[in-house]
């Protein structure tokens, strides 16, 4: 992803716009890393801001930043749009001036200017951005549903210090190195980094929850929840069929809306997810007459010969169905915790893999000229769902009955229980002395003082 900074003042003056300028210097170095194809600096009246490009595709990008289309309101930050027919159709209704050419940047702009700041959730993409109305001196950030894009930030009186990679705030002064959030290494001891979202590793940064927008200006700060994911009205008369074939239209589209036009690299496994990228990716290429050289290329990995691993070898026979390059390696070389100090690829926060080794080693596969990797990683959270939050929906608006006889069809049909995710089944076990998860104890390193206070 692109890289992007900045650093705001509600009342700047001569002197805060020259340490400004050298603040954001070194911000800027510290998110080149993620723009190979240019970078840029802006300052104009207490606003300092960083960006690097990185073009990726199949949408237009901006190639420069910040983006405006009048003057009235500046976008500094990641955009990816889905469904850009769709919004691009909407904005055309409201008499927005735009079309297959404009960036995603520009999009959201022109969706800002006619729907308004509290419509950006129904927007659909990765977005992480900030945006800027200088007359009124007030700063907007939003963070979308999936997380997949970061925004981190250290707020001092009536400065605000912003980007998309932690580094970049530690590099600006504003954050100490040294002075960690305990809790927020307590609640990743436990295994529970989430529960707190807005804590990271350093106390004096934040992180800008998920559905999240942040507001800046005279009258204060304020970082809100403005949008959750909704649940929808379940399909009572459609076909299985139908259903089917709506799954599958969704799932060709956001493959497609994720898939620029030049070389990609698919991380194979020999699971479900990363071969129904693969065959939709495939698909998608084909249909666009490109059957000479669909531009997709996979390589997959296995730990063979640690043991007998057959995802390697079960991911290069279906790379072969689709007639797609493959090359299978062996990762078994690489040790758990090898590169944690003195590694090339360096974390800016603690991360719950034993092997920091192979994330580096992964990106040292990828072929040069490919810019985009395509992966399955998120299908088996998607689907492994707890059917409580369900059920109490359906009760509430069809009835208990209704809901009870939706579990009978279930525990017939499958012939287990479903997962209610309300410790039904651990309780039972626990009951007649098979505990699934016995307590464990803390590790003797573990200061006792921490562990009380945690």
């Amino acid at each position: 992803m692109s890289g992007f900074a900045g650093i705001v003042r509600i009342e700047p003056t001569l002197e805060t716009d020259e340490i400004d300028r050298a603040v954001i210097a070194r911000m800027a170095e510290a998110i080149a890393f993620r723009g190979p194809d240019a970078q840029q600096q802006f300052t104009q009246d207490g606003v300092s801001f960083a960006f690097s490009l990185l073009t990726i595709g199949p949408a237009p990008q901006s190639s420069e930043q910040p983006v405006t289309l009048d003057g009235e309101i500046f976008f500094l930050g990641e955009a990816r749009c889905d469904g850009r027919d769709d919004l691009i159709g909407k904005l055309q209704q409201h008499g927005a001036a735009v079309s297959p050419a404009t960036t995603d940047e520009q999009l959201v702009l022109q969706f800002v200017a006619h729907f308004g700041i509290e419509a950006l959730p129904e927007l659909d993409g990765d977005f992480s951005f900030v945006l800027w109305k200088p007359r009124e001196r007030k700063l907007y950030a939003f963070r979308d549903l999936t997380g997949a894009r970061p925004f981190f930030y250290s707020r001092r009186n009536n400065q605000l210090i912003f980007s998309n990679t932690l580094q970049a705030l530690v590099t600006s002064g504003s954050v100490d190195r040294l002075d960690f959030d305990r809790q927020f290494i307590a609640n990743f001891l436990l295994g529970a980094p989430h529960y707190e979202p807005e804590r990271t590793i350093y106390f004096d940064a934040r992180r800008l929850p998920v559905g999240s927008l942040l507001e800046f200006s005279s009258r204060g700060f304020s970082a809100r929840s403005i949008t959750s994911y909704p649940i929808e009205e379940r399909l009572l008369r459609a076909r299985d069929s139908e259903v089917l074939a709506e799954f599958r239209r969704l799932f060709a589209q956001a493959v497609g809306d994720r898939l620029p036009e030049s070389e990609t690299t698919i991380l194979l496994s020999g699971g479900l997810d990363s071969t129904s990228v693969a065959a939709a990716a495939v698909a998608h290429r084909q249909n666009q007459n490109t059957r000479g050289n669909l531009r997709l290329s996979a390589f997959t990995l296995d730990f063979y010969p640690l043991f007998q691993d057959e995802d390697g070898p079960l991911a290069r026979d279906f790379a072969a169905c689709l007639d797609l390059p493959c090359q299978l390696i062996h990762q078994a070389h690489i040790l758990p915790v090898e590169g944690a100090d003195d590694g090339p690829f360096r974390l800016p926060e603690p991360y719950d893999c034993p092997y920091p080794g192979l994330q580096p080693f992964y990106v040292s596969q990828f072929r040069a000229d490919s810019r985009v990797v395509l992966t399955g990683d998120g299908g088996d959270e998607t689907l492994r769902a707890q059917a409580a939050p369900f059920l109490r929906h359906v009760a509430s608006h069809s009835g208990k009955t209704h809901a009870a006889l939706l579990v009978l069809h279930y525990v017939l049909s499958r012939r287990r229980l479903p997962a209610l995710g309300v410790g039904l089944r651990t309780g039972f076990l626990r009951l007649v002395g098979k505990d699934p998860a016995p307590p464990s104890l803390f590790p003797e390193w573990m200061d006792p003082e921490f562990e009380r206070q945690f």
